[in-house]
């Protein structure tokens, strides 16, 4: 674990993507981008994440975007009923 400081966001995201480049790129004990979490404090409107996944993209560097894991969670209760609806009427 580490506390790093830059600049701005922009550079932020940019020394986010390249920590995980070099993570992904080390020889021995490589991660897989699965290894590795980045913790925001907020996103409001993607203003923190949206930076770092543009620079990701750049990189070729596959993510897993909360805002879609967020809707998929969302969606589950309205799912579980259809299904259940439709075992029940068996």
């Amino acid at each position: 674990m580490a506390l790093l400081s830059f600049k701005d966001n922009l550079q932020e995201a940019k020394g986010i993507a390249k920590l995980i480049s070099k993570l992904m790129a080390r020889e021995q004990g490589r991660f897989s981008p699965s290894d590795i979490l980045v913790l925001l404090r907020g996103d409001h409107n993607q203003q923190f994440s949206k930076p770092i996944k543009d620079e990701l993209d750049k990189l070729n560097i596959p993510y897993a975007d909360s805002n879609w894991v967020s809707a998929l969670l969302a969606e589950e209760p309205n799912r579980d009923r259809k299904s259940t609806r439709l075992n029940s009427s068996h």
